[in-house]
């Protein structure tokens, strides 16, 4: 994972509440980027925009190659200055979930909703290129 840095560990992430997912760490660094299908959670974009904008403690419309997509900080979440979550509305009923974590290197140094709109934008050319779009 490009935006961890190396060395990587990577291993399948599936909850059973939300979808299947991957998980990737870097444990020299602490870096952490955590991506879920969330297949399992109804409602897709609209239900993050309903349930989680009231209370987030940053909250950023975008477009994700794009799709619709909301970088944000939910107070469940973490701290604004190492964790942001970016959701992509992949269908009416489904998102693509991706959580950054910066390493202890980067935290107060960068911005961690950079690093997750960098990761959310590998992820859907990956996810692209193996549709064939």
């Amino acid at each position: 994972m490009k935006t961890l840095g190396k060395p990587v560990d990577t291993k399948r992430a599936d909850e059973p509440s939300i979808g299947p997912g991957c998980d990737w760490q870097n444990t020299a660094t602490t870096g952490h980027v955590i991506m879920a299908y969330a297949t399992k959670l109804p409602g897709g974009l609209s239900a993050i925009y309903k349930n989680v904008k009231p209370n987030a403690l940053k909250w950023e419309p975008l477009t994700v190659q794009g799709f619709p997509a909301v970088a944000y900080v939910s107070p469940s979440g973490g701290s604004p200055d190492k964790f942001c979550q970016v959701s992509i509305g992949a269908t009416d009923n489904t998102t693509i979930e991706i959580s950054g974590f910066l390493s202890l290197n980067s935290q107060g140094k960068k911005d961690p909703c950079d690093a997750a709109k960098s990761t959310a934008d590998l992820v859907m050319t990956s996810l692209r290129a193996k549709a064939g779009v």
